[in-house]
């Protein structure tokens, strides 16, 4: 009885899921071929004429504290018996604390170096030390050192300098940034 009296209904569904599947199965494979679709010939060509990868030799100084890069000396190599590897090993030695990694198409000199980049040298940021509003090189969240400890007290501040210091939003690009802050804040002594 249903069949009687929807049967164009369903028959027209039924013809356009099959549809439906067979435009997703030509659209999926024209924007998606395959490799196995492609001729034998084409994928030889493509083997073959791969170039072999350069090989990079870096020299970099890695700065503890902010985690920033430093690159001393890059040179690309066509081959990895061409590097200069004995004038590179002279150059930043072990002894001297540089460390060698390599990978399939680097090797890299790092130094690791306990202090700021120069980048980050002139950056501060405010954090509380000992119930007071202190001033710290470097970027938020760095490790940068202490560099002083102002008499603006936490307890006098605003809660949302409060809030923001002890989240570690307050940052400046500079010194002259940090002391106009500071005056703005100088009245909470």
């Amino acid at each position: 009885m249903i069949w009687q009296k929807y049967k164009h209904i369903i028959i027209a569904f039924g013809l356009t899921g099959m549809l439906s599947l067979l435009i997703m199965f030509i659209a999926t494979d024209y924007y998606y071929p395959s490799s196995a679709n492609k001729p034998l010939q084409y994928q030889e060509k493509k083997d073959l004429t791969e170039k072999k990868q350069d090989v990079l030799l870096v020299a970099q100084k890695y700065y503890t504290f902010c985690g920033h890069f430093e690159e001393k000396e890059a040179a690309s190599y066509p081959a990895m018996e061409q590097l200069p590897l004995e004038e590179f090993k002279k150059k930043y030695s072990a002894e001297d604390g540089w460390i060698l990694s390599k990978t399939s198409d680097m090797i890299v000199y790092s130094l690791p170096v306990n202090e700021l980049c120069p980048a980050d040298r002139v950056k501060r940021h405010l954090s509380f030390k000992d119930g007071y509003v202190a001033v710290y090189q470097g970027l938020v969240n760095s490790s940068g050192p202490l560099l002083r400890i102002t008499s603006i007290k936490k307890e006098n501040l605003p809660d949302d300098w409060k809030r923001k210091i002890a989240n570690n939003q307050v940052d400046f690009s500079n010194e002259q940034e940090l002391l106009q802050a500071l005056d703005s804040l100088d009245e909470y002594h």
